[in-house]
């Protein structure tokens, strides 16, 4: 499951995951389906009904994300909405020490 920070403000990590489709009553995500996502299918918050995913009862659009925040709370943001607010958490570069080994030439 990728993370991402928000931006430009709050450095606050979530977790996120993009809706894209419905397909045999089981709603398809771009990547596997982490736990908070099950427990919310679980719990009865997020739903599958006539083919279409809602999350407290409001309906969830095709590209759009769920977002698990730092407290627990699972909201919905349209692609558009979840770009101009998140970016990707990047890892910081590992230096790489140079395996050039310096050879007397004598």
């Amino acid at each position: 499951m990728s993370k991402y920070v928000e931006i430009p403000q709050k450095p606050a990590i979530i977790q996120a995951i993009q809706y894209i489709g419905v397909e045999d009553g089981v709603p398809l995500f771009n990547e596997a389906v982490p736990n908070w996502i099950v427990g919310a299918l679980a719990k009865g918050s997020l739903t599958v009904i006539e083919e279409e995913l809602h999350l407290y009862g409001q309906t969830t659009h095709l590209g759009s994300w769920l977002v698990m925040e730092e407290s627990g709370v699972v909201r919905n943001f349209s692609f558009e909405d979840f770009v101009s607010r998140y970016r990707p958490v990047r890892k910081k570069p590992v230096s790489k020490k140079s395996k050039v080994e310096s050879h007397d030439k004598g």
